[in-house]
């Protein structure tokens, strides 16, 4: 699997992972903790490479025309390293967020640092997700159940092949997720996810529709 630039991905992680940019996040969005699912190069590339990987050969045509998308994306990183380290994989990367303020940053600092194929939109109260996408990302951990449920329910209207999240398969399901629950039990998990500035791990959880 291509790798692209990583050089010029683990310098966006540096960069969004210096003070300026946590000070900044912190003041749009009203908290003073860090920003929720930063993981270093290494666990963004295993996350990515177990999302964009498939032994089903009617998938792979179309995983070279993968449209990446990442749910409550925080500052852009999981969409930045996609589009800069899988462009053999990522047609686009595309983030949506319920903070009006965040597709704005991540969008200035993309086009700052000349990262080209990434669109970063405001996730409003109908939650609303882009019907291209063929592959989501969700670091689910601090959202709600209502919020949940919607994502599950929209998801439901697009065209996803594979989803990678911190919730479990059977979770999805309650919430009205539609894909086969048996072809997913058990569900693959990457495991030993630690989080950047702290010692934290985290493990998420991969949906085959």
């Amino acid at each position: 699997m291509m790798r692209g630039d990583q050089a010029k991905a683990r310098k966006v992680l540096r960069l969004l992972s210096s003070e300026y940019y946590q000070l900044l996040y912190q003041s749009v969005v009203g908290l003073d903790v860090g920003v929720p699912g930063e993981y270093r190069l290494s666990g963004y590339l295993k996350l990515l490479s177990v999302l964009f990987s498939s032994e089903r050969d009617e998938d792979k045509d179309e995983a070279r025309d993968s449209v990446f998308l990442d749910i409550g994306f925080g500052l852009g990183k999981a969409a930045f390293v996609a589009a800069l380290c899988f462009p053999g994989r990522v047609k686009k990367a595309i983030g949506i967020e319920i903070v009006p303020e965040l597709p704005r940053l991540a969008t200035e600092f993309a086009y700052k640092n000349e990262i080209q194929d990434v669109e970063f939109l405001h996730m409003d109260g109908s939650v609303k997700l882009p019907k291209t996408a063929t592959h989501v990302y969700i670091f689910s951990l601090d959202m709600n159940s209502g919020l949940i449920q919607g994502i599950a329910n929209q998801s439901n209207k697009i065209k996803w092949r594979r989803l990678i999240s911190s919730h479990k398969p059977t979770a999805w399901h309650a919430a009205g997720l539609v894909f086969d629950l048996k072809v997913n039990s058990p569900s693959p998990a990457v495991t030993g996810l630690s989080m950047a500035g702290s010692g934290r791990q985290y493990c998420m959880y991969l949906i085959q529709r």
